[in-house]
């Protein structure tokens, strides 16, 4: 007769790890089940060790090596200390115990609850025993979310680790980080003196400034997050400048799982965020604070130059991912380039990486509107279109100049919060007189670039009887621009007008 090949599978649970025979938990496993294999005469094949893993984890790695071995037919039985240590999850027991293992011929016994798939009539048990268990996992999810959430509504910092810039006062406080706290206030300085992510980008890489992460280790943290690697990226300056921890608030809730079940994390939507303000020493003064956030939300970016948008803007996407083209700030040419926004993400989702001179672009538009404009058998419809543009026109250049006004008070405004902030010894000099320099500057180009703009007349006249071929005149005409691949020596530009 051949002797019975046994799996002894043992796993300890999340949720017992504060209790007080946590590390006799595996050990009373084991001794029971070797009990049992010894009384039965069976022979064991392995011990199988989970610990620290949830019932409802099903990447579980021993877990997952003795079902191979079970599927590979080197077992016979698995044996259990009950049936929610192999699992908790209604779908593993009906896909393995009451088919897979069959299938296998592979016998499933857990001592507690009696549970053995050679009894027949012990499967509506074991089925009424999973779905107990599955309950019981769900409740145990639900109750800790409800305490998690109350927390972080009580502005308790409930994270593992701080953000960068902080470091955790207790379990659930943070205060700053007095290395950390230097690098964010720089970040957020050269911002406002006009530095973009780019550049922030490469100034901090340049000046070898630790990543978040690295600072983590550099310290001796124990830091399991996602990697910010050993160099500066846009998206975690951008994450920084965004953050409203650093004006004392405590901000949670930006992601949530799916399910107790399903281990994918979704983002959720601003509004549904967990903000609890003044909670801890913020590390940027809010008048810093306000103008970072007020350059980052600007919808349209006017040059600082002529105050003007330009004609195409936001008329012009890839045609292979569907996302905008930007300008490509290389600053090595006299020409503007645009190029697909997918450069940011370091092209994971596009291959149309080339660039395209927007010159081209504007003298292709210009040249296919003039066919376009000649075409049209009623006048009165090209006058409509017209009149409606100008009127546009004007409205935004009203706004223009009104947002250039509201700009220019709130930058009085600061440079006066922040020259109050030096007297009281809050800012250093350097960053100072930086700050300062910078303002003084920017008020002085936006008050020259109101008193131009002001004097300027009405963008056009609709009323000129000879064709209006500008570009001002065919943005109004068209719908979206396509920039795809090179096809044929000649790349693919397709213009949607609006009739």
């Amino acid at each position: 007769m051949t002797e019975n090949r046994v799996a002894i599978y043992l796993r300890l649970s999340k949720e017992d790890i504060d209790k007080k025979d946590f590390s006799e938990s595996i050990q009373n496993q084991r001794r029971m089940l070797l009990q049992k294999v010894q009384e039965e005469g069976w022979s064991i094949f392995d011990i199988y060790i989970d610990e620290d893993y949830s019932g409802i984890d099903r990447e579980r790695p021993a877990f997952l090596r003795m079902l191979k071995d079970c599927e590979q037919g080197k077992i016979d039985i698995v044996l259990c200390k009950s049936q929610s240590r192999f699992s908790r999850d209604l779908e593993i027991i009906e896909q393995y115990i009451h088919n897979k293992f069959k299938e296998w011929n592979v016998r499933f016994i857990s001592l507690i609850d009696h549970a053995d798939t050679s009894v027949e009539e012990n499967k509506k048990s074991r089925q009424i025993n999973a779905l107990m268990n599955e309950w019981y996992l769900e409740d145990s999810s639900m109750n800790i979310r409800k305490t998690l959430r109350n927390k972080k509504e009580a502005g308790l910092f409930t994270g593992s680790f701080a953000p960068f810039g902080y470091q955790k006062k207790d379990k659930n406080h943070l205060e700053i980080d007095p290395i950390a706290s230097k690098y964010v206030q720089q970040i957020y300085a050269l911002y406002v003196k006009g530095y973009g992510y780019s550049k922030i980008k490469q100034y901090l890489n340049h000046q070898q400034v630790p990543t978040p992460s690295q600072y983590k280790k550099e310290i001796g943290s124990k830091y399991y997050g996602p990697s910010t690697g050993n160099s500066w990226s846009e998206k975690t300056i951008a994450d920084i400048l965004k953050n409203e921890v650093y004006i004392g608030s405590v901000v949670q809730g930006k992601y949530r799982k799916i399910s107790y079940k399903n281990k994918k994390v979704i983002s959720l939507k601003k509004k549904d965020w967990i903000v609890v303000p003044h909670q801890h020493k913020p590390i940027i003064s809010l008048p810093i604070w306000n103008e970072v956030q007020k350059r980052i939300h600007q919808k349209i970016r006017i040059q600082s130059k002529t105050g003007k948008i330009h004609e195409l803007s936001k008329k012009i996407y890839c045609q292979k991912c569907g996302q905008s083209f930007e300008k490509n700030s290389s600053g090595r040419t006299s020409y503007s380039y645009l190029v697909c926004r997918d450069r940011r993400n370091h092209w994971q989702h596009c291959d149309n990486r080339a660039s395209i001179r927007l010159d081209v672009i504007e003298s292709l538009v210009l040249k296919e509107f003039l066919k376009f404009y000649h075409q049209f058998a009623d006048e009165q419809l090209l006058l409509q279109y017209e009149n409606q543009y100008s009127i546009e026109q004007n409205l935004l250049c009203k706004q223009a100049c009104e947002r250039l006004e509201n700009d220019y008070h709130q930058k009085e405004r600061t440079l006066k919060k922040l020259y109050e902030d030096y007297i009281h010894q809050e800012l250093d000099d350097e960053v100072f007189q930086n700050l300062k320099k910078s303002y003084v500057k920017e008020l002085e180009q936006i008050k020259n670039t109101l008193t131009s703009m002001k004097k300027e007349k009405m963008p056009f006249s609709f009323r000129k009887r000879k064709p209006m071929i500008s570009l001002k005149v065919a943005k109004s005409f068209i719908q979206r621009i396509q920039i795809g691949n090179m096809e044929h020596g000649k790349r693919v530009v397709i213009i949607e007008w609006i009739f």
